[in-house]
């Protein structure tokens, strides 16, 4: 992907930030730098390269594992992260079953000392996990990857490397559409929370007042809640696209308003006068 001027500006102001100071940078900081509109616009159009991270305080823009590696002058970055994947595919070799690496075995095995010790740290956390400082602790460990079968049978380092850089960035896509959808749909959200308290709350009064001797309080309240879920699930984005999952949501949406009619008819019919 063809980085342009300014964002290889902004790519290069993160990555210096981190050298010098050893944290990100602070988001109003680069965004006083470069001015916010040209930020939302390049962080929108090379989020494979940085990204906001709003899950942390302060808040800060930190560079992925592939704007750290198309970062001028990480050379030694990207031969340390190779390194450590290749001893990687040596202990899968000799131990399969391994659970995880451990910081000493790191710094001996590739002679590391204190600074490339902790470089690695954050090169591994933002391969692995997305985020260049999930992997925190003093006496870090690195748990083996849940693929590395990959890396020891059907994919060279390199890709292996680009094959967790595409995952990562499509887990971060989705749980950042997910954030997105939650903020903008409280509304719709509590709605359907509502329904499903509504309906059972329905339930138990017409349950203690008698006015349902049958099974239909029960089986529209279990209807309602799924209804409700499956539209709470969709403001998430989990939904089917198919033309029969449409055509059956309109029946579904049929029968869960027949229900409602016919429980308003009841307990309208059942209320003493």
């Amino acid at each position: 992907m063809h980085v342009g001027k300014d964002a290889r500006k902004v790519i290069s102001a993160l990555y210096d930030h981190y050298n010098k100071t050893g944290n990100w940078m602070g988001s109003k900081t680069l965004r006083n730098q470069f001015g916010p509109d040209l930020i939302d616009k390049l962080e929108q159009k090379y989020d494979r390269f940085f990204f906001r991270n709003q899950s942390s305080d302060p808040h800060h823009y930190e560079l992925t594992i592939q704007g750290i590696l198309a970062s001028s002058g990480s050379e030694g970055d990207k031969e340390l992260l190779y390194q450590a994947i290749a001893l990687l595919r040596k202990k899968f070799y000799h131990q399969p079953e391994m659970k995880l690496i451990t910081k000493n075995e790191f710094i001996e095995s590739l002679s590391l000392d204190a600074a490339k010790a902790e470089r690695l740290r954050m090169l591994l956390s933002a391969l692995f996990h997305g985020y260049a400082n999930t992997i925190r602790e003093s006496e870090w460990k690195l748990e083996t990857p849940h693929n590395i079968e990959l890396l020891g049978h059907q994919m060279s380092d390199e890709k292996y490397i680009d094959h967790w850089i595409d995952f990562r960035y499509k887990m971060r896509k989705h749980q950042s559409q997910w954030s997105r959808n939650l903020r903008n749909e409280k509304h719709k959200f509590a709605l359907w929370i509502l329904v499903i308290t509504q309906s059972w709350t329905l339930l138990f009064l017409t349950q203690k007042q008698t006015l349902f001797p049958s099974l239909i309080p029960i089986t529209g309240c279990i209807w309602f809640s799924v209804f409700s879920i499956v539209h709470i699930l969709r403001l998430f984005g989990i939904k089917k696209h198919s033309d029969r999952a449409k055509k059956n949501h309109r029946k579904t949406h049929l029968v869960y308003h027949n229900l409602l009619r016919l429980a308003i008819c009841c307990i309208h019919c059942k209320t003493p006068r």
